[in-house]
């Protein structure tokens, strides 16, 4: 993720823009990406600084019905990244 961030970074650093000299789709694309992995990477702090809340969201992810019907899981154990 982080290689992926710097080459992004540079990218619009060049022109303000990522892949004309104007607002395109990508740009869109990119401001919605960008906006909710801000947001994601504030619930992983809230987390972070929630200890008891955080063992309960993944003692609960481990659950066979929420592992069964978790559109984010395809069989795959959750974790988090303490950020």
């Amino acid at each position: 993720m982080h290689e992926l961030l710097t080459v992004l970074h540079t990218r619009v650093g060049e022109t303000g823009y990522l892949a004309a000299g104007h607002f395109t789709f990508a740009d869109a694309q990119l401001t919605s990406t960008l906006a909710a992995l801000r947001l994601f990477l504030r619930v992983c702090r809230a987390l972070a600084a929630n200890p008891q809340l955080t063992t309960y969201m993944l003692q609960h992810a481990e659950r066979s019905s929420v592992v069964s019907t978790a559109p984010w899981s395809s069989g795959t154990k959750v974790t988090l990244a303490i950020i």
